[in-house]
């Protein structure tokens, strides 16, 4: 085989992305059933990128939140910082 490290390690990559982007729709999708339905979601992932921050390298994760709740995404709260010192109790 002629692949790199480097290549298997970004096929690997992309594919537990693509599962990851799958699994967490199919979590969203089972709070929403009929068009009345409600759901709250809260993403503690800290490699889900905050609504502002367009350089995330993280940034396809984005995919996840279905297009039509997108203007809610792009206004939610974030509750805490993905990483802070403080947060951190031993």
């Amino acid at each position: 085989y002629s692949r790199t490290f480097e290549a298997v390690n970004r096929n690997m990559y992309l594919d537990n992305l693509r599962k990851v982007i799958r699994k967490a729709k199919q979590s969203i999708g089972r709070g929403i059933r009929s068009e009345n339905d409600t759901v709250r979601i809260i993403i503690l992932d800290p490699r889900f990128p905050e609504p502002t921050d367009l350089s995330s390298k993280h940034r396809s994760l984005e995919h996840i939140i279905p297009v039509r709740f997108r203007r809610e995404y792009r206004s939610c709260e974030i509750l805490s910082p993905a990483y802070c010192e403080e947060d951190i109790q031993c």
